[in-house]
C-alpha cells in the first residue's frame, strides 16, 4: 500500500514528539523507547526517500546533483553518471575505436613489460613477506599488551551491569549507563535499609497525564508549554514555576492552579513573519506574550530566525491557568529535582533544534538563557 509523503512526514513528527516526551527520561525503559523511535523514524525516512526517488524517476530521466549526493549517502552506491560524463565516455570509446591499428602491437608490448618486471616484482614480494614475518611476533605482543586493560575493564563492566540493560543494543549502552548514573544521584536511604532506593526514575511527564493519574506534586514543580503554528511557523515557549499548591481543578480546556507562580516566555519568529515590528504585547491573542521589545533579549540565528526571550519573569501571586495542548502542542511537567534546570535546558534545546530547525549553537544559547530565567523564579516567589 502506498502512503503519501505528507502523511509519512506527519507520522515522523509524531514519533519524534513521542520520543522527546516518553523517551527523554533517565531510565533504561526510556532509552529503549528512544531506540524504537529512532528505528521507526529511520524506516519511515527510508520509505519517504523511496517515494521521492520513484517520483523523480517518473518526472525526469536524469537526477539532480543534490539527489545524486543524497542517494550516495543513503544507499552507499556509486554516483549516477551525468549526461556530460556519459558523453565524455562515449567520446573516449570512439577514440579508442579509431586507434585500431595500434591495438595489434599492444599485446606484444604488454608481454615484454610483464617479462621485464617479473623478477623485480618477485623480489619485492619476497622482501615484504620476510619483513611481515619478522614483525608479526612484535605486533602480536604489542596488540595483546594494549588489549589487556580493555578486556579486564570489559569483564568488570559485564559483571556489574544490571540485567535490565540486556535488551539494549550496543549503540545505546552509553546512554543507558549515563541514565543509570543520573538516577543513582537522585537516591535516598531509608531507615534500616542497606541499599539506596531510586527517588525517581523519570524527569518529566505530560501535565494532563500527571493530573489524571494524581501524580502532580503539591510542593511545586515546573511546566513547559510549547505552542506551534503550522501555518506561519510562529512558536511560543512558556516556562511556569509554582510552589505550595493549594488547589487544582479543570475548567473547560484548561487546568486552574491555585498557587503562587512565575512565568517566562520565548518567541521563535520565522524569517517570513509579517508582524516583526509589532510589540509582542500588542500582537493577536494566539501570538501575544506580555513583553515589549525593551523587555526582551533578541537572538538572530544563522538561518535569520529571531528568538525573543523575556529578561525577567512574570509574577502570578494567586493563580494561573494552563490550556490543554492540541495538535502538536505540548504541556510537560518537570519534577523539582536537583537537575530540573538541566532537564528543562535539554528539553528546550531538542524543541528548538529538532522541531524548529534552529542551528545547534543558537539553540543552546537560547535554552541557557531560558534556564537562567527559570532559576530566578525562586527569588521572585520568596520576595513575594
Amino acid at each position: 500500500m502506498s502512503v503519501p509523503a505528507a502523511e509519512l512526514r506527519k507520522l515522523i513528527k509524531i514519533v519524534r514528539q513521542y520520543e522527546v516526551i516518553y523517551g527523554g527520561g533517565i531510565s533504561s525503559g526510556d532509552a529503549a523507547i528512544r531506540e524504537e523511535c529512532e528505528d521507526l523514524v529511520a524506516a519511515l525516512e527510508s520509505e519517504l526517500g523511496g517515494a521521492r526517488k520513484s517520483a523523480r524517476n517518473s518526472s525526469s530521466p536524469l537526477p539532480s546533483l543534490v539527489e545524486a549526493k543524497k542517494g550516495i549517502r543513503e544507499r552507499g552506491t556509486q554516483r549516477p553518471k551525468s549526461a556530460r560524463a556519459e558523453a565524455i565516455a562515449d567520446l573516449g570509446g570512439k577514440r579508442q575505436r579509431d586507434t585500431t591499428p595500434t591495438k595489434a602491437a599492444a599485446p606484444v608490448k604488454s608481454a615484454i613489460k610483464a617479462k621485464a618486471a617479473a623478477p623485480l616484482r618477485t623480489a619485492v614480494k619476497a622482501k615484504a613477506a620476510a619483513k611481515a614475518k619478522a614483525a608479526a611476533p612484535v605486533k602480536a605482543a604489542a596488540k595483546a599488551k594494549a588489549a589487556a586493560p580493555v578486556k579486564a575493564a570489559a569483564r568488570v563492566a559485564a559483571a556489574s551491569k544490571p540485567a535490565e540493560d540486556a535488551d539494549i543494543r550496543s549503540r545505546h549502552r552509553g546512554a543507558a549507563k549515563a541514565a543509570s548514573d543520573r538516577a543513582d544521584k537522585l537516591t535516598v536511604r531509608k531507615s534500616g535499609d542497606a541499599e539506596p532506593e531510586a527517588k525517581r526514575r523519570f524527569a518529566a511527564l505530560h501535565l494532563f497525564d500527571a493530573f489524571s493519574q494524581n501524580r502532580l506534586p503539591k510542593y511545586g514543580g515546573y511546566i513547559v508549554c510549547v505552542r506551534f503554528s503550522e501555518e506561519t511557523g510562529y512558536t511560543i515557549i512558556e516556562i511556569i514555576g509554582y510552589e505550595n499548591l493549594q488547589d487544582i481543578f479543570p475548567e473547560g480546556d484548561s487546568l486552574v492552579f491555585k498557587s503562587v507562580g512565575c512565568k517566562i516566555f520565548a518567541i521563535v519568529e520565522p524569517t517570513n513573519y509579517l508582524l516583526k515590528s509589532v510589540e509582542p504585547v500588542n500582537r493577536p491573542s494566539d501570538q501575544m506574550v506580555p513583553y515589549r521589545f525593551a523587555e526582551l533579549l533578541r537572538i538572530t540565528t544563522k538561518r535569520f530566525q529571531s528568538i525573543l526571550i523575556g529578561r525577567k519573569p512574570v509574577f502570578m501571586p494567586t493563580s494561573f491557568s494552563v490550556y490543554k495542548p492540541s495538535g502538536e502542542d505540548l504541556a510537560v511537567l518537570f519534577y523539582d529535582t536537583a537537575e530540573v534546570y538541566a532537564n528543562i535546558q535539554d528539553f528546550t534545546i531538542m524543541i528548538l533544534r529538532d522541531r524548529l530547525g534552529v542551528p545547534a549553537p543558537d539553540s543552546r544559547k537560547a535554552a541557557e538563557s531560558l534556564a537562567r530565567g527559570a532559576r530566578e523564579f525562586r527569588l521572585w516567589i520568596d520576595e513575594a
